[in-house]
């Protein structure tokens, strides 16, 4: 899944994404989520609202994939 009903006012790293999920051997990647002012707080609603535990949970299925560690200064507000 990627998210396709958003307008990118600035430079967003589609192409490391597409190629990301492309070459995941493991096939873990399924959906990734862009910050945006809008979700910003998502996490802290998210933990408010289902508590530790599923905060916990969370966290154990988030990937960072090394092709994903991507500086600020080629994409969003610096970029």
């Amino acid at each position: 899944v990627i998210q396709h009903d958003r307008t990118f006012m600035r430079p967003a790293p589609v192409a490391e994404v597409v190629d990301a999920m492309r070459n995941d051997p493991t096939e873990k990647i399924k959906y990734v989520g862009m910050s945006m002012k809008s979700n910003l707080m998502y996490y802290d609603i998210f933990g408010g609202k289902y508590g530790k535990k599923a905060i916990d949970e969370l966290r154990s299925m988030i990937l960072r994939p090394e092709s994903l560690c991507i500086g600020g200064g080629g994409y969003g507000p610096n970029g």
